[in-house]
């Protein structure tokens, strides 16, 4: 039973790295589309004839939108890593033996 509690505890962890990673690349990409959403309004403020409702929203959701769509390029490729080496691992300490070292990348 300790082992499976040690399993268990350690794909935790890595889970929650996971959604830590997640949590922290959001914020970056939101932060880094603010400098966007000013330039955007004026353009909307433009095409709408001075409708602030409309420019209010679009300056209000851009970064966010801006995010989520660069999301899955920031966090896909390093998750993607993570959870072969982490099943490797787990497999080879439910069947007792070392797990194989990752080998150094080719220079």
């Amino acid at each position: 039973m300790e082992a499976d509690g040690r399993r268990a505890g350690g794909a935790l962890g890595l889970w929650l790295l996971i959604a830590a990673a997640v949590a922290i690349a959001f914020t970056l990409l939101l932060v880094a589309a603010s400098p966007l959403a000013a330039p955007a309004g004026e353009a909307m403020m433009r095409l709408s004839d001075g409708n602030r409702f409309t420019t209010a929203t679009l300056v209000h959701y851009l970064p966010a939108a801006i995010a989520l769509v660069l999301l899955p390029l920031a966090v896909v490729p390093p998750v993607g890593a993570a959870l072969p080496v982490l099943y490797a691992r787990l497999r080879a300490r439910e069947e007792g033996r070392a797990p194989h070292p990752v080998p150094p990348p080719p220079s």
